[in-house]
C-alpha cells in the first residue's frame, strides 16, 4: 500500500506541475467519488418507497418518488459533467508540463493515458473511504472487517504493481534494442496480473456479503439497510476490480512515458 501510494504522489508531481493544477485534479476526484456515493442515498430513497409503499399516503409516496427521480437525474448530469471538465483540465495541465519537459509524441500519447489511468484509480481508492465511512453509519463491526479486507487486498496489489512495472519496463527496454517481447506476452502479462487482483477482492467481497447476511439474520440491520449495503458493497467490489485493472494499465504506461 505504501508503494502505491508513493509512485502515486510522484506521478502527481511528475504531470501537473503546478500547485493550482494538483488541487484541481485532486478536487475532481473528490467530487466525482462524492456524486458516486449520493447513488446510496438515490438507492436509499427507492428501497424506503418499494418497502413502506402499503403504509405511505399519497402525498408522502409522491415526495419520495419525486426525491428520487431528481436526485438520479442529478448524479447522472454530474458524472457527465465532471468527466467532461476533467479531460479539458488535463489537457491544459499536461500542455504546461509538456513546455518544461521535452516529450516526444509517443511519450505525450503514453503520459495522457497516464494521467486517465491516476485519476481512475484515485477516484475508485476515494469512493472506497467514502464508503467505509458510510458503512460506519449501520455497523461499526461491519466496518472494521471491510477496512482490514480491503488493507489486505491494497496490500497484494502493491506487490502486483512493483512486478508489473519491472516487467513493463522489462519490455520497454527489450523493444529498445529491436528486440520486442511477443504482443501476447505482454498482453497477457498485463491481463494475468490484473484478473488475480480481482479474483482476491472478490473473496473478501464474499466474506462481506456473508457478514452482511448473517447481521440481517440476526436482526442487526433493517431490510431496507440491508439492501443499502448490499449496494454499497457491489459498488465497492467493482472499485476494486477497476482499481486492478487500472494499477495494471498505470504500470504500463508509466514505463512507456519515461
Amino acid at each position: 500500500m505504501i508503494f502505491i501510494a508513493a509512485t502515486f504522489k510522484q506521478t502527481l508531481y511528475k504531470l501537473f506541475v503546478s500547485r493550482k493544477h494538483k488541487l484541481a485534479i485532486l478536487g475532481l476526484i473528490v467530487i466525482a467519488s462524492g456524486i458516486s456515493i449520493t447513488e446510496l442515498a438515490v438507492a436509499k430513497s427507492f428501497t424506503k418507497i418499494v418497502l413502506h409503499e402499503k403504509t405511505m399516503s399519497e402525498g408522502k409516496a409522491t415526495l419520495w418518488i419525486a426525491v428520487f427521480f431528481i436526485a438520479f437525474a442529478m448524479t447522472r448530469a454530474g458524472h457527465f459533467a465532471q468527466r467532461v471538465f476533467r479531460l479539458n483540465y488535463f489537457e491544459k495541465a499536461l500542455s504546461d508540463m509538456k513546455a518544461k519537459s521535452e516529450l516526444t509524441k509517443t511519450q505525450e500519447n503514453w503520459t495522457w493515458n497516464l494521467a486517465i489511468e491516476l485519476s481512475g484509480v484515485l477516484s475508485a481508492a476515494v469512493q472506497l473511504v467514502l464508503l467505509a465511512t458510510f458503512f460506519a453509519f449501520f455497523s461499526p463491526i461491519f466496518t472494521l472487517l471491510n477496512l482490514i479486507i480491503i488493507f489486505i487486498i491494497f496490500e497484494v496489489f502493491s506487490r502486483l504493481l512493483i512486478h508489473q512495472i519491472d516487467q513493463q519496463r522489462e519490455f520497454v527496454k527489450a523493444r529498445k534494442e529491436k528486440n520486442p517481447a511477443a504482443s501476447a506476452i505482454q498482453v497477457k502479462t498485463r491481463i494475468r496480473s490484473a484478473e488475480f487482483g480481482q479474483l482476491l477482492s472478490s473473496f473478501g467481497i464474499m466474506l462481506l456479503l456473508a457478514v452482511l447476511l448473517y447481521l440481517s439474520y440476526k436482526n442487526g440491520l433493517s431490510a431496507s439497510n440491508t439492501i443499502v449495503l448490499f449496494l454499497g458493497i457491489r459498488m465497492q467490489s467493482s472499485n476494486l476490480n477497476n482499481i486492478s485493472t487500472g494499477l495494471m494499465r498505470f504500470a504500463r504506461a508509466l514505463a512507456n512515458s519515461e
